[in-house]
């Protein structure tokens, strides 16, 4: 990467991350036809955004956790409208693998380790993974 670009994180506002790159102009400062000897930089403003590699979320069929915990879940933490979460908890019921959601690797991390600790406190070895799409 050049040394005039700079590369930082920006939030977005569902939680996704979005990966931002700004560029400064390459003319360098400019003298300031107002105020002789003064510097202004020129500065490209334009901003490039590319999106972080996502991951795709999978919840697994196991014989142990209830329906109500997946949905439970799937709502709770992967934040699934109840519907979609009871048709995602059938598919893994009879499929033994079902597609969740896909995040930013981050968010995909987290959301896994929240789901793990909420099913293993209770008891039940509820499984979600992911991997890149």
């Amino acid at each position: 990467m050049a040394s005039h670009e700079r590369r930082r994180k920006e939030a977005h506002p569902l939680g996704r991350a979005a990966c931002v790159t700004r560029r400064a102009s390459a003319g360098g400062p400019q003298l300031s036809e107002q105020q002789p000897g003064v510097a202004i930089p020129e500065v490209d403003t334009r901003s490039q955004v590319r999106h972080c590699p996502r991951y795709k979320v999978f919840v697994h069929n196991d014989d142990v956790s209830p329906m109500e915990l997946v949905v439970h879940v799937l709502v709770g933490i992967f934040q699934l409208e109840t519907q979609r979460a009871m048709e995602v908890m059938l598919e893994a019921h009879t499929s033994d693998v079902a597609f969740v959601t896909a995040l930013a690797l981050e968010q995909a991390e987290f959301r896994v380790e929240q789901a793990h600790s909420l099913a293993r406190g209770q008891g039940y070895p509820l499984t979600f993974t992911y991997e890149p799409e």
